[in-house]
Formats: structure tokens, C-alpha cells, sequence
């Protein structure tokens, strides 16, 4: 039985867009992947022997994926958080990350041209926010880059901005928001500071 997926990023990252079919094994039962994408993260990957791979989860399930769909699947930034793990397996930070006074969030995608992606970022406040100040850098294998945005604003919950970036040859990359000089001042909550929001994609 073949079952339809939205392949999204760990943490609905959009470094992967695109709906690719998904053999399920003969002994599987039918799995809702846009469910398990969202809940569990993968845990293993399992080489096969037709170049495809078998992708454990950590809410236990398994799918198989072709050669064709595993290296689609490989371009993810589901596949990069899984490559970039840290000791005991941790994964990096979450794509969006909440607070007891907003959100902040940073995505990064590879985008055509050579070594080229596209950084967005931003956040959003319960209370409107007059000011801000926001931080993004990006670290590759090639070291690291810091991108300024800020100023006093008209009274808005929410601000998005967004950058290109340019790594000196392939690489996976890391953004991040900048925790501390990263923030917005609400006018009814005081100074709103950001989370550590983190995303990561492979440039080719």
C-alpha cells in the first residue's frame, strides 16, 4: 500500500517542500505521516540494500523509503537535524520556540545558485510592540556571519524579515536567533526577549 506524504522538516523547518509517494512495508499498517512527521523525529536511519533507506522514529514507526525518495528525503532539514544531533542523540533547537510573552523563529532553505539559501526570521508579540531589535547568525563549516534588524516601529504583534546567504562551498548551515540582543519592547508587557529559534539546511 502506498501512502501520499508531506515530507516537512523536523520542527516544520521549509528547507523541504514537496509531496513524494512512500512505500510502506508489506507487514506496516498504513501510517498518517503528516501526524508522524509532527510528533516524532527520526531516530535511525537503516541502509537498504536497493539504495533506499528504512527511517526509524521516536514514536516507534518505520518508513521505508525508495533510492529516488531517500535521496529527495537526504535535502530535508528533517535529514540535517538528524545528521546534526549532538551527544546523546539531542537534536538542535526547534524552528520556532515559544514564551510566556511571543514567539521568535528562524528558517533557512537552499535556494537556487551556487552555495545560495534564504534566511526568514521573526516574531510575535501578545502585546504590540513599538521597538525592536533582532539578531541572526549563521554558522557553516566556513565560520560565521551576524545579520542586524531593528528600529522603532508602529504599535504591530508580529515583523518578519528575511536575508540571503552565500556559504564559500557546500556545507550544512545553522541560523539562529541571537539570544539577549534579540528583542522587542511591548508597550503593555515591558521588553519581550527571544528565544533560541535554530534551523538548519544543506547548500549544496
Amino acid at each position: 500500500m502506498k501512502i501520499v506524504a508531506r515530507l516537512v522538516a523536523v520542527a516544520l523547518a521549509v528547507a523541504s517542500w514537496g509531496v513524494i509517494a512512500v512505500a510502506a512495508p508489506a507487514s506496516a499498517a498504513p501510517v498518517n505521516l503528516d501526524v508522524q512527521l509532527e510528533q516524532g523525529r527520526v531516530s535511525s536511519v537503516v541502509a537498504q540494500p536497493d539504495g533506499g533507506a528504512d527511517l526509524g522514529f521516536t514514536n516507534g514507526q518505520h518508513v521505508v523509503l525508495n533510492e529516488s525518495q531517500y535521496e529527495i528525503w537526504r535535502q530535508s532539514s528533517q535529514a540535517v537535524a538528524y545528521e546534526s544531533r549532538g551527544p546523546l542523540g539531542r537534536y538542535i533547537p526547534d524552528n520556532k520556540v515559544d514564551g510566556n510573552c511571543g514567539s521568535a523563529y528562524v528558517y533557512i532553505a537552499a535556494v537556487s545558485g551556487v552555495h545560495k539559501a534564504h534566511v526568514a526570521t521573526g516574531w510575535i508579540t501578545k502585546s504590540p510592540s513599538i521597538e525592536f531589535n533582532w539578531v541572526v547568525s549563521v554558522l557553516d563549516d566556513y565560520g560565521v556571519s551576524a545579520h542586524p534588524f531593528g528600529g522603532v516601529i508602529l504599535p504591530t504583534r508580529t515583523w518578519a524579515g528575511d536575508f540571503s546567504f552565500t556559504a564559500s562551498g557546500p556545507t550544512i548551515a545553522t541560523a539562529s536567533v541571537v539570544v539577549g540582543p534579540s528583542w522587542a519592547l511591548t508597550q503593555f508587557q515591558g521588553v519581550c526577549f527571544a528565544g533560541a529559534a535554530t534551523a538548519s539546511a544543506r547548500i549544496p
